[in-house]
């Protein structure tokens, strides 16, 4: 049993081999945020009794954002369950998660589906760079704005592949 997962868009693709198969009933697909504590979100007939290498594919099409650990069970007709190593793969917010921002006089806080590694980029209404750096937090980043005159400002955040901006006036 040979068994991977790996991100596809919004979606995380499962897949697994079997080289042979005797009296297999089903398989369990089981989800974890903490790599400890388990939730089945999916069960996919097995064949029965095969010979031949068998390939099965089931989409999780609601992933957590982050990490998101798997394993599979495979569930005889007489109750023998075997498991599978787990599985860990990574899922950014993405669009669903868009930046947003809050602020006060003294601090900006931005809420946002970009991962840590990612830029950001303060600039003003003109364009200018104001301030730039490392997002060094999962999902969030907090700047001091005290020292920023009154004015509007924009808040770029850039993993490389995805980008996102908000505006604000202070």
């Amino acid at each position: 049993l040979a068994f991977s997962g790996r991100r596809e868009g919004e979606q995380v693709r499962l897949e697994w081999v079997t080289a042979s198969e005797q009296d297999n009933d089903y398989f369990t697909l089981e989800r974890s945020a903490d790599g400890a504590d388990f939730t089945p979100i999916a069960t996919v007939d097995g064949a029965g009794t095969s010979f031949e290498t068998l390939y099965y594919t089931e989409p999780d099409r609601a992933p957590l954002a982050g990490w998101n650990y798997y394993r599979l069970w495979q569930t005889d007709f007489d109750g023998t369950t075997t498991v599978s190593p787990v599985v860990a793969v990574w899922m950014p917010a993405g669009a669903d998660t868009p930046l947003t921002l809050q602020w006060d006089a003294e601090r900006l806080v931005a809420l946002h589906g970009q991962v840590p590694g990612g830029h950001w980029t303060l600039l003003d209404a003109t364009g200018r760079i104001l301030r730039e750096g490392v997002l060094q937090q999962e999902h969030r980043l907090e700047l001091g704005i005290g020292d920023l005159p009154p004015g509007t400002y924009l808040l770029r955040l850039s993993d490389g592949r995805n980008a996102e901006s908000a505006r604000f006036v202070r």
